[in-house]
Protein backbone atom coordinates (compact mmCIF):
# COMPACT_ATOMS: atom_id res chain seq x y z
CA UNK A 1 0.00 0.00 0.00
CA UNK A 2 1.61 3.34 -0.96
CA UNK A 3 2.64 5.26 2.26
CA UNK A 4 -0.24 8.15 1.21
CA UNK A 5 -3.00 5.41 1.24
CA UNK A 6 -3.25 4.58 4.57
CA UNK A 7 -4.33 8.17 5.78
CA UNK A 8 -6.02 8.60 2.56
CA UNK A 9 -8.27 5.36 3.88
CA UNK A 10 -8.88 6.27 7.50
CA UNK A 11 -9.50 10.06 6.16
CA UNK A 12 -12.63 8.63 3.95
CA UNK A 13 -13.82 6.06 6.62
CA UNK A 14 -13.95 8.95 9.59
CA UNK A 15 -16.11 10.92 6.73
CA UNK A 16 -18.25 7.62 6.50
CA UNK A 17 -18.83 7.53 9.61
CA UNK A 18 -19.60 11.65 10.37
CA UNK A 19 -22.94 11.56 10.05
CA UNK A 20 -23.58 8.58 12.08
CA UNK A 21 -21.24 10.21 15.42
CA UNK A 22 -23.41 13.47 14.71
CA UNK A 23 -26.87 11.62 14.37
CA UNK A 24 -25.80 9.99 17.92
CA UNK A 25 -24.43 12.98 19.47
CA UNK A 26 -27.48 14.95 18.76
CA UNK A 27 -29.82 12.17 19.72
CA UNK A 28 -28.22 11.92 22.98
CA UNK A 29 -27.67 15.89 23.02
CA UNK A 30 -32.03 15.21 23.24
CA UNK A 31 -31.92 12.56 25.79
CA UNK A 32 -30.01 14.66 28.12
CA UNK A 33 -32.13 18.20 27.70
CA UNK A 34 -34.58 17.39 25.48
CA UNK A 35 -37.58 19.93 25.01
CA UNK A 36 -40.52 20.65 27.56
CA UNK A 37 -43.99 20.43 26.35
CA UNK A 38 -44.25 24.24 26.28
CA UNK A 39 -41.33 24.55 24.25
CA UNK A 40 -42.98 21.92 21.69
CA UNK A 41 -46.60 23.62 21.82
CA UNK A 42 -44.65 26.79 21.25
CA UNK A 43 -42.94 25.82 18.22
CA UNK A 44 -45.45 24.20 16.68
CA UNK A 45 -47.50 27.22 16.84
CA UNK A 46 -44.79 29.06 15.23
CA UNK A 47 -45.75 30.85 11.85
CA UNK A 48 -43.01 32.73 11.22
CA UNK A 49 -40.51 28.69 11.39
CA UNK A 50 -42.19 25.74 9.69
CA UNK A 51 -39.28 23.93 10.52
CA UNK A 52 -40.09 24.34 14.06
CA UNK A 53 -43.48 23.68 13.78
CA UNK A 54 -43.01 20.72 12.12
CA UNK A 55 -40.65 19.50 14.76
CA UNK A 56 -43.21 20.76 17.46
CA UNK A 57 -46.19 18.87 15.96
CA UNK A 58 -43.19 15.70 15.75
CA UNK A 59 -43.21 16.38 19.71
CA UNK A 60 -46.53 16.37 20.46
CA UNK A 61 -47.49 13.33 17.92
CA UNK A 62 -45.62 11.06 20.57
CA UNK A 63 -46.30 13.09 23.47
CA UNK A 64 -49.20 11.42 25.67
CA UNK A 65 -50.52 14.55 25.67
CA UNK A 66 -50.56 15.03 22.58
CA UNK A 67 -54.89 14.25 21.88
CA UNK A 68 -55.46 17.12 24.09
CA UNK A 69 -58.72 18.48 22.07
CA UNK A 70 -56.36 22.14 21.95
CA UNK A 71 -53.91 20.22 20.51
CA UNK A 72 -56.31 18.60 18.05
CA UNK A 73 -58.26 21.32 17.03
CA UNK A 74 -54.45 22.52 15.78
CA UNK A 75 -53.56 19.75 13.86
CA UNK A 76 -56.96 19.77 12.10
CA UNK A 77 -56.03 23.20 10.74
CA UNK A 78 -52.71 22.33 9.55
CA UNK A 79 -54.02 19.33 7.74
CA UNK A 80 -56.63 21.63 5.97
CA UNK A 81 -54.97 24.83 5.60
CA UNK A 82 -51.27 24.99 5.62
CA UNK A 83 -49.52 26.00 2.89
CA UNK A 84 -46.23 24.21 3.84
CA UNK A 85 -46.15 20.18 3.07
CA UNK A 86 -44.01 18.90 5.81
CA UNK A 87 -45.88 20.89 7.75
CA UNK A 88 -49.07 19.59 6.95
CA UNK A 89 -47.39 15.92 6.42
CA UNK A 90 -46.34 16.52 10.27
CA UNK A 91 -50.05 17.09 11.08
CA UNK A 92 -51.51 14.85 9.51
CA UNK A 93 -49.08 11.96 11.39
CA UNK A 94 -49.99 13.54 14.89
CA UNK A 95 -53.96 13.85 13.92
CA UNK A 96 -53.96 10.16 13.09
CA UNK A 97 -51.89 9.68 16.00
CA UNK A 98 -54.18 11.22 18.22
CA UNK A 99 -57.62 11.81 16.64
CA UNK A 100 -60.65 10.20 16.33
CA UNK A 101 -62.79 8.19 13.62
CA UNK A 102 -63.86 11.16 12.16
CA UNK A 103 -60.72 12.76 11.16
CA UNK A 104 -60.17 10.13 8.75
CA UNK A 105 -62.12 11.60 6.23
CA UNK A 106 -59.96 15.14 6.60
CA UNK A 107 -56.68 12.95 6.11
CA UNK A 108 -58.20 11.07 3.21
CA UNK A 109 -59.04 14.25 1.45
CA UNK A 110 -55.54 14.83 1.52
CA UNK A 111 -54.67 11.71 -0.84
CA UNK A 112 -55.68 14.47 -3.58
CA UNK A 113 -52.91 16.63 -2.64
CA UNK A 114 -49.99 17.31 -5.52
CA UNK A 115 -47.44 17.14 -2.94
CA UNK A 116 -46.12 13.42 -2.60
CA UNK A 117 -45.05 13.78 0.53
CA UNK A 118 -48.80 14.34 2.07
CA UNK A 119 -49.66 11.79 0.43
CA UNK A 120 -47.88 9.25 1.98
CA UNK A 121 -48.48 10.73 5.00
CA UNK A 122 -52.23 10.54 4.53
CA UNK A 123 -51.66 7.02 3.60
CA UNK A 124 -49.48 6.19 6.46
CA UNK A 125 -52.36 7.83 8.45
CA UNK A 126 -55.57 5.84 7.32
CA UNK A 127 -53.82 2.48 8.77
CA UNK A 128 -54.14 3.89 12.21
CA UNK A 129 -58.00 5.25 11.81
CA UNK A 130 -60.57 2.74 11.24
CA UNK A 131 -63.61 5.04 9.21
CA UNK A 132 -65.75 1.89 6.86
CA UNK A 133 -66.48 5.42 5.02
CA UNK A 134 -63.32 6.45 3.57
CA UNK A 135 -62.48 2.14 3.02
CA UNK A 136 -63.83 3.50 -1.04
CA UNK A 137 -61.27 6.55 -1.09
CA UNK A 138 -58.43 4.11 -0.30
CA UNK A 139 -59.24 1.22 -2.70
CA UNK A 140 -60.01 3.73 -5.38
CA UNK A 141 -56.89 5.09 -5.36
CA UNK A 142 -54.88 2.24 -5.12
CA UNK A 143 -54.58 2.09 -8.92
CA UNK A 144 -51.75 2.84 -10.82
CA UNK A 145 -54.27 5.15 -12.80
CA UNK A 146 -55.36 7.18 -9.56
CA UNK A 147 -51.75 6.54 -7.98
CA UNK A 148 -48.04 6.66 -9.44
CA UNK A 149 -46.06 6.60 -6.71
CA UNK A 150 -45.78 3.05 -5.73
CA UNK A 151 -44.63 4.11 -2.14
CA UNK A 152 -47.84 5.63 -1.95
CA UNK A 153 -49.34 2.14 -3.18
CA UNK A 154 -47.94 0.38 -0.44
CA UNK A 155 -49.02 2.37 2.49
CA UNK A 156 -52.49 2.08 0.90
CA UNK A 157 -52.58 -1.70 0.37
CA UNK A 158 -51.32 -1.70 4.01
CA UNK A 159 -54.20 0.53 5.33
CA UNK A 160 -56.72 -1.77 3.16
CA UNK A 161 -56.42 -5.12 5.14
CA UNK A 162 -58.53 -3.51 8.07
CA UNK A 163 -61.63 -3.23 5.89
CA UNK A 164 -62.87 -6.69 5.47
CA UNK A 165 -65.41 -6.40 2.79
CA UNK A 166 -65.85 -8.10 -0.67
CA UNK A 167 -64.40 -4.44 -2.22
CA UNK A 168 -61.30 -4.07 -0.66
CA UNK A 169 -60.66 -8.03 -1.30
CA UNK A 170 -60.94 -7.53 -5.00
CA UNK A 171 -58.65 -4.16 -4.77
CA UNK A 172 -56.02 -6.58 -3.49
CA UNK A 173 -56.22 -9.08 -5.59
CA UNK A 174 -55.78 -6.54 -8.47
CA UNK A 175 -52.66 -5.01 -6.80
CA UNK A 176 -50.77 -8.53 -6.84
CA UNK A 177 -51.11 -7.96 -10.74
CA UNK A 178 -48.99 -4.64 -10.38
CA UNK A 179 -45.63 -4.32 -11.76
CA UNK A 180 -43.98 -2.61 -8.53
CA UNK A 181 -42.91 -5.80 -5.67
CA UNK A 182 -43.28 -3.66 -2.63
CA UNK A 183 -47.45 -3.28 -3.71
CA UNK A 184 -47.82 -6.91 -4.10
CA UNK A 185 -46.32 -7.88 -1.09
CA UNK A 186 -48.00 -5.66 0.66
CA UNK A 187 -51.41 -6.57 -0.72
CA UNK A 188 -50.38 -10.33 0.13
CA UNK A 189 -50.13 -9.42 3.76
CA UNK A 190 -53.03 -7.39 3.83
CA UNK A 191 -55.05 -10.68 2.26
CA UNK A 192 -53.57 -12.71 4.76
CA UNK A 193 -55.04 -10.23 7.92
CA UNK A 194 -58.21 -10.05 6.14
CA UNK A 195 -58.32 -13.40 5.74
CA UNK A 196 -56.53 -15.64 7.77
CA UNK A 197 -54.92 -17.34 4.38
CA UNK A 198 -51.75 -17.48 2.33
CA UNK A 199 -51.62 -18.13 -1.30
CA UNK A 200 -48.78 -15.90 -2.13
CA UNK A 201 -48.84 -13.68 -4.95
CA UNK A 202 -50.81 -16.35 -7.01
CA UNK A 203 -53.86 -14.61 -7.55
CA UNK A 204 -55.75 -17.21 -9.41
CA UNK A 205 -55.30 -19.11 -6.12
CA UNK A 206 -56.80 -16.37 -3.59
CA UNK A 207 -59.52 -16.43 -6.69
CA UNK A 208 -60.17 -19.88 -6.30
CA UNK A 209 -60.35 -19.84 -2.81
CA UNK A 210 -62.36 -16.92 -2.63
CA UNK A 211 -65.28 -18.45 -5.19
CA UNK A 212 -64.95 -22.28 -2.86
CA UNK A 213 -65.76 -20.30 0.52
CA UNK A 214 -68.88 -19.53 2.12
CA UNK A 215 -69.79 -15.68 1.70
CA UNK A 216 -69.94 -15.68 6.31
CA UNK A 217 -66.72 -17.54 6.07
CA UNK A 218 -64.54 -15.13 4.03
CA UNK A 219 -63.40 -12.68 6.55
CA UNK A 220 -63.52 -14.26 9.63
CA UNK A 221 -59.55 -15.00 10.60
CA UNK A 222 -58.01 -15.11 14.34
CA UNK A 223 -55.90 -12.28 13.52
CA UNK A 224 -56.51 -8.79 14.17
CA UNK A 225 -55.37 -5.66 11.93
CA UNK A 226 -52.92 -4.15 14.14
CA UNK A 227 -50.87 -0.65 12.52
CA UNK A 228 -46.44 -1.25 11.54
CA UNK A 229 -44.47 1.16 13.38
CA UNK A 230 -41.11 2.03 12.80
CA UNK A 231 -38.31 1.02 14.60
CA UNK A 232 -34.38 1.48 13.97
CA UNK A 233 -31.06 0.15 15.30
CA UNK A 234 -29.54 1.48 17.90
CA UNK A 235 -26.68 3.37 17.50
CA UNK A 236 -23.40 3.18 20.23
CA UNK A 237 -24.70 6.16 22.32
CA UNK A 238 -27.79 5.21 22.47
CA UNK A 239 -26.73 1.50 23.28
CA UNK A 240 -24.64 2.82 26.23
CA UNK A 241 -27.46 6.02 27.27
CA UNK A 242 -26.81 6.33 31.26
CA UNK A 243 -30.25 8.76 31.38
CA UNK A 244 -32.86 6.04 30.09
CA UNK A 245 -33.90 3.81 27.44
CA UNK A 246 -35.61 4.38 24.09
CA UNK A 247 -39.04 2.34 24.36
CA UNK A 248 -40.48 1.95 20.88
CA UNK A 249 -44.38 2.33 19.34
CA UNK A 250 -45.83 -1.24 19.55
CA UNK A 251 -48.46 -2.05 16.59
CA UNK A 252 -51.85 -1.81 17.95
CA UNK A 253 -55.42 -1.47 17.33
CA UNK A 254 -56.37 1.58 15.51
CA UNK A 255 -58.47 4.06 16.73
CA UNK A 256 -62.01 2.93 15.52
CA UNK A 257 -61.51 -0.48 16.40
CA UNK A 258 -60.45 -0.75 20.22
CA UNK A 259 -61.71 -3.97 21.73
CA UNK A 260 -59.60 -4.82 25.00
CA UNK A 261 -61.63 -8.33 24.39
CA UNK A 262 -60.08 -8.94 21.03
CA UNK A 263 -56.64 -11.34 20.40
CA UNK A 264 -54.03 -9.24 19.18
CA UNK A 265 -52.05 -10.34 15.89
CA UNK A 266 -49.54 -13.62 16.48
CA UNK A 267 -50.71 -14.23 20.09
CA UNK A 268 -51.98 -17.91 20.84
CA UNK A 269 -50.90 -19.02 17.21
CA UNK A 270 -48.36 -21.14 16.26
CA UNK A 271 -46.18 -19.27 13.55
CA UNK A 272 -46.53 -19.75 9.82
CA UNK A 273 -43.24 -20.78 7.91
CA UNK A 274 -44.53 -19.18 5.01
CA UNK A 275 -46.58 -15.85 6.12
CA UNK A 276 -46.60 -13.10 4.31
CA UNK A 277 -43.97 -10.31 5.61
CA UNK A 278 -45.22 -7.01 5.93
CA UNK A 279 -43.89 -4.62 3.50
CA UNK A 280 -40.85 -2.38 4.72
CA UNK A 281 -41.57 0.23 6.92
Amino acid sequence: MPPFARPALLLLTLLGACDTITSDFHWLGSQISPPTPAEAATWAVDPTNPSLQREGLALLAGASFGGNEEYLKLYRVYVEESIDPLVKSAAITALSHHGTAEDAFIIAKQLDSPNVQVRLASAKGLQRIYQPRVEQVIWSKLTVAQEDDSTIRVELALALGMYRSDAAFQALIAALDQPELGVNRAAEWSLWIMTGQSHGLDRRAWLTWYDATPVKARFTPSTDYLFLTYQRPFGFLARINPFGSTVWEQPALPIGLEDPGRRSTGEGREPVVDQPAPAAR
